[in-house]
């Protein structure tokens, strides 16, 4: 495997992570999600209970495997590990400085995160004449300044805007602590370094499981998560050794599940959620290096490293259109059912052909929107940086 395929594998994830998250996104707001067992809710055999298999018909097991899609959210999972890997792998070999690495990383969330926010506010007041849902109550200005700077409050109408951002708020918080965890990573041995924020993620998890149904505003809940993405760039050698075999990925399927059982029970969920997290993140990522090394699956590789190039854009789009998309191409009634992210609408009766040919062209649809997001924010930091240059030279020649 040459170096540059190696490189490509964080992007693979993250293409399989979106599209995962898409589908769970689509399915909760058009068929929506039982308020008695919601997937975040922490009810001993939370899985059994919700995801019953009606084996009498052929439209009633369809619609079982159908919800299996609502567990896309795993994808947050790989996308907190990638940011960690990403952020040691950036700076391991260049002289770190907390300052710059702060202008860096944030030169690369916020303008495209401004740009997609602005798309949904110019949207709702063309569509509704107003900021926000209009049977929500729209939201205030200060509300959406701060969702602007990167504040989300799920308390106020503001979050109805584009409800997936509380990710951007949580890795916001992770990158801010980051010059911490690499300090503390370069003092004590990886061993040390993962117990020791696995053990406070463990803490922070107890302690929100019972007032957030996600337990992820606070970074704290996906330290361990980031932590482990770090600590895999930082040997990565000896981990892309294991991550190429076949036996590995094998023995990564019963720690999924057994993680994802111990999920179940709101006793030992916060260990359970780390287990799966981690298991399905090394599972992709072997997955990408047996797939790399076979050419004729190599156009289903670079699709989704496509997808992944793509997908920070694609996160920031993708939740605020669904249900608008759906119910201008369905010709299917919209009514109200119980939102779950922000979700308040439910078709309920549309036939699953039919949802997953719109569901298809939906992916298309934004695939396209965030590509031209993507060109036009790697353009514009392109520009920022052809100006910085000329600046600092200027101030050469002037000395």
């Amino acid at each position: 495997m040459t170096f540059m395929d190696r490189m490509k594998a964080p992007d693979f994830l993250k293409g399989i992570a979106i599209i995962g998250i898409i589908m769970q996104h689509a399915y909760e707001g058009v068929y929506g999600t039982s308020a008695d067992h919601d997937l975040f809710s922490f009810f001993p055999g939370l899985f059994t209970t919700y995801f019953r298999f009606d084996l009498r018909s052929l439209s009633s097991i369809s619609q079982s495997i159908l919800k299996l899609t609502e567990m896309g959210y795993q994808g947050v999972h790989v996308f907190v590990i990638i940011a960690g890997f990403l952020a040691i792998y950036s700076t391991n070999k260049v002289a770190f400085e907390p300052y710059r690495y702060y202008g860096r990383r944030f030169s690369r969330i916020y303008p495209l995160y401004w740009i997609a926010l602005s798309g949904v506010i110019a949207f709702d007041v063309l569509v509704y004449g107003k900021l926000a849902e209009v049977h929500l109550g729209g939201a205030t200005n200060m509300q959406i300044l701060g969702m602007y700077l990167g504040f989300y409050d799920n308390s106020t109408n503001a979050w109805v805007l584009n409800p997936a951002l509380w990710f951007i708020t949580m890795v916001i918080q992770l990158f801010m602590f980051f010059p911490l965890l690499r300090g503390l990573l370069i003092r004590v041995k990886d061993v040390k370094f993962l117990v020791l924020t696995g053990a406070l993620s463990t803490i922070f998890l107890y302690i929100f499981m019972n007032s957030s149904p996600l337990a992820g505003y606070f970074a704290g809940c996906w330290l361990f998560e980031f932590a482990f993405g770090m600590v895999l760039a930082n040997r990565f050698e000896k981990f892309e050794k294991i991550l190429s075999s076949f036996k590995f990925m094998i023995f990564l399927v019963p720690v999924y599940f057994i993680g994802f059982y111990l999920a179940n029970f709101a006793v030992v969920w916060p260990i359970g959620r780390q287990l799966y997290g981690v298991s399905l993140t090394l599972f992709l990522w072997t997955l990408y290096n047996l797939l790399v090394k076979v050419k004729s699956l190599k156009i289903i590789t670079n699709a989704f490293v496509f997808v992944g190039v793509n997908s920070y854009a694609l996160f920031l789009i993708n939740l605020p259109f669904i249900h608008k998309y759906f119910d201008l191409v369905s010709n299917y009634a919209a009514s109200w059912s119980g939102p779950i992210f922000g979700s308040p609408y439910n078709f309920m009766y549309l036939p699953i052909q039919s949802y997953l040919i719109i569901l298809l062209s939906y992916i298309v649809v934004m695939l396209f929107i965030a590509f031209v997001l993507t060109k036009t924010d790697n353009f514009l930091h392109r520009k920022l940086y052809s100006w910085g240059s000329k600046q600092s030279s200027m101030k050469v020649s002037d000395n």
